[in-house]
């Protein structure tokens, strides 16, 4: 039979990003969007997947173990809440609510929703937090 790796889907969405953008406009919220993606990017390598879905959330698919997919997503949030993002004289601090589940079966979008169901779970719980 086939061997089949484990993958995970992880969505991310940035804390209160409408704020940023009614706070500092729309080429500010447009730069956060950039510094979030460039910072994905260091800590996921070119692998995996990355991609926005939606206004400020973004999925990345990722075949690795599952120690491997908690220690990168809690290395993920802390570098984007520590790498505060710098604007004229302005910085804004910016912290982002995650879910990851376990790739199962081929239906994507049913993964989609069980990654969105556990970001739903990080935000309720308080944002700037990882929920398995």
């Amino acid at each position: 039979s086939e061997f089949k790796e484990e993958a995970y889907l992880l969505m991310l969405d940035i804390d209160h990003f409408k704020l940023i953008n009614d706070q500092y406009g729309h080429i500010v919220g447009d730069k956060v969007l950039k510094e979030v993606a460039r910072l994905m990017k260091r800590v996921f390598d070119n692998t995996d997947v990355i991609a926005r879905y939606g206004g400020d959330e973004f999925l990345i698919l990722a075949k690795t173990s599952l120690y491997d997919m908690v220690k990168r997503t809690e290395k993920l949030r802390s570098v984007i809440e520590t790498n505060p993002i710098t604007f004229e004289q302005h910085v804004i601090y910016v912290t982002v609510s995650i879910g990851v589940t376990k790739i199962g079966g081929p239906n994507i979008m049913e993964n989609i929703a069980k990654s969105d169901d556990l970001l739903y779970q990080s935000k309720t719980l308080g944002r700037n937090r990882v929920t398995f």
